[in-house]
């Protein structure tokens, strides 16, 4: 077994994804090894069916990094649990060898000592909201609004008159008398 070395540097510190319906969501985790020994990590999740990591496994060799890609599922609806989202993914490290391989037992606790785990939370952003109908006017800029509204309230039509029901019509012309 490998002796134990520094820790490597794993990043960010936690997932965070935007949530868009229907669309598979990607977030990158980095470990870096800024030491002269080979690492081996693996990356678990709490909700396996949710997300797809690749990969899940490697090596990373010494002063070198890995990326890898954790791609949420498309998700068909907007769950208001995401708000409070307990998904978490655990990294864990292990020095190697310079011949040894990732074997079953590679991430055991009981069998290796130098096993590190460092854990990542998951945050869920909610859908971005919809564009504005109403423009946006930046601060400086009132006056600038106040005269573009001014213009718009004098160029309009002047609003119509109420349609008058036929009766009505009738009964306000003057009565015309026949002449004998």
């Amino acid at each position: 077994m490998a002796t134990p070395g520094p820790d490597v540097e794993v990043s960010p510190s936690d997932l965070r994804f935007r949530f868009q319906l229907n669309k598979q969501l990607l977030a990158t985790i980095t470990i870096n090894n800024p030491n002269g020994q080979r690492v081996a990590f693996k990356i678990k999740t709490t909700a396996p069916k949710k997300y797809v990591v690749r990969p899940s496994s490697g090596v990373v060799e010494p002063r070198s990094n890995v990326s890898v890609q954790v791609i949420m599922q498309a998700q068909k609806e907007y769950s208001p649990e995401f708000a409070n989202c307990k998904d978490k993914f655990m990294v864990q490290t292990t020095v190697l060898s310079e011949t040894e391989q990732i074997e079953k037992d590679t991430f055991n606790k009981d069998v290796r000592k130098d096993l590190k785990e460092y854990r990542l939370r998951v945050t869920i952003e909610g859908p971005a909201a919809p564009p504005s109908p109403v423009p946006e006017v930046a601060e400086g800029d009132e006056d600038a609004a106040a005269v573009r509204s001014a213009a718009a309230a004098t160029t309009a039509p002047p609003p119509s008159p109420p349609a008058a029901a036929p009766s009505a019509v009738a009964a306000a012309r003057p009565i015309r008398r026949a002449r004998p």
